[in-house]
């Protein structure tokens, strides 16, 4: 978890504020958190944002963060 949010950072760090340009991203928990981050993301997406809810799963975490380098 710790490469993770390093990485995470990094893309942080490199990107250009521009509204829209990059979506948000949930990590949904198993359990009634869970439920909560879900209902978030569904507030979120009703108001136009681009949400990707993704579960508390490494390898998906780091799937996201590739996926996020390809856009800077």
């Amino acid at each position: 978890m710790r490469r993770f949010t390093e990485r995470l950072r990094a893309v942080e760090a490199r990107r250009r504020p521009t509204p829209g340009a990059l979506p948000t991203i949930l990590v949904a928990p198993d359990g009634p958190e869970g439920d909560e981050v879900r209902a978030q993301a569904e507030r979120l997406r009703a108001q136009g944002h681009t949400v990707i809810l993704i579960a508390d799963d490494a390898d998906r975490l780091n799937a996201a963060v590739d996926w996020l380098e390809t856009l800077i």
